[in-house]
């Protein structure tokens, strides 16, 4: 049996706390604007991440913001220094506040940009995570290929193919987006506000982009991108 989306996100964050003996973590989707998207957590109060997304964020030099500036795909607070400076004097104290010693994470990009971020946590009595103690980067390229096949990274991936080899407009790709949903043309016109007559335009320029002669091709089509 395969598993679902939400057990495969709670497997991959359950076997890096045991594999880097941390005691708690947090997995989350990257948006747009750095944004943290549905995370999923282990041994992390709620609150504690309602008060680190209102108001803590700024502090963390961790932060997903600061991570993509410097292009990282790991970063251990203590072992890189990123505790150093006055600006993040009173983060440490929070950290320690609610027992946390040391932080690493692992950052996953896919065309120039973070989609996901897993941070794992030491308690502020156990030994800091250091370079030489594990390989972190197999257990990052461990991790990135799991994550391939959740549904948003396959959804993902397929845009990207859509735009780039088969060089499919943004709109284009909407409408092969509603038509894999099996929306008609009536329902495509509907819900983006554009007459049927457009929408047909779009389906017979899609038809030549993709080499495909029905709408079920089409829809075709978009499997076997999820597939390959």
């Amino acid at each position: 049996m395969s598993l679902s989306a939400d057990d495969l996100v709670d497997n991959t964050i359950e076997f890096v706390k045991k594999v880097s003996g941390s005691r708690s973590g947090i997995f989350f989707w990257v948006g747009p604007n750095c944004e943290i998207v549905d995370p999923k957590t282990r041994n992390i109060q709620e609150a504690l991440l309602a008060d680190y997304t209102s108001d803590l964020k700024q502090y963390d030099p961790l932060h997903i913001s600061r991570l993509k500036e410097d292009s990282r795909q790991i970063a251990m607070m203590h072992a890189d220094g990123y505790l150093t400076g006055s600006d993040f004097c009173g983060y440490h104290d929070h950290l320690r506040s609610i027992d946390v010693g040391d932080e690493i994470d692992f950052v996953f990009w896919r065309n120039n940009r973070p989609y996901a971020c897993l941070a794992m946590f030491r308690g502020a009595r156990d030994r800091p995570f250091t370079s030489g103690e594990f390989d972190w980067a197999a257990l990052h390229s461990y991790v990135h290929s799991s994550l391939r096949l959740h549904w948003r990274v396959r959804a993902d991936e397929v845009e990207c193919a859509l735009a780039g080899r088969y060089r499919l407009h943004p709109r284009e790709r909407e409408v092969v987006r509603l038509i894999t949903q099996g929306k008609s043309n009536a329902d495509i016109s509907e819900i983006l506000g554009i007459s049927i007559a457009t929408v047909k335009v779009h389906v017979v320029n899609i038809l030549k982009k993709l080499g495909v002669d029905s709408r079920l091709g089409i829809a075709s089509f978009v499997m076997r991108l999820q597939q390959s």
